[in-house]
């Protein structure tokens, strides 16, 4: 339950600055493109983690969550300009869920 609420709590803070980036541009396919692979990896790793309960697939697939949240996070600040506050709790989500997954 914790784990659902903090996801949605993060995607709705991501979301926000990345609703004005795609309304600002009108070529955002990179940002597109991170904005689909962080779904997937979300979803990936929710479904390995609690539905198939493998651990190994869960860390893999968090491993690439990280990856692409910070390339997300890197772009929003290219387009931008700057580092705004809601980008953070969704990198320290995704850096969280990693390093719980991988040191327990």
């Amino acid at each position: 339950m914790i784990y659902l609420s903090l996801l949605i709590l993060t995607t709705i803070c991501i979301s926000i600055p990345t609703t004005k980036v795609f309304l600002k541009q009108k070529e955002t396919q990179d940002l597109l493109f991170l904005v689909l692979t962080n779904g997937i990896f979300i979803l990936s790793t929710s479904l390995f983690l609690f539905y198939f309960h493998d651990k190994l697939l869960s860390i893999i697939s968090s491993f690439f969550l990280l990856g692409y949240s910070i390339f997300l996070i890197l772009l929003l600040k290219k387009e931008t300009g700057q580092f705004e506050f809601l980008e953070l709790p969704y990198f320290l989500f995704t850096l969280s869920l990693f390093c719980s997954l991988f040191f327990l």
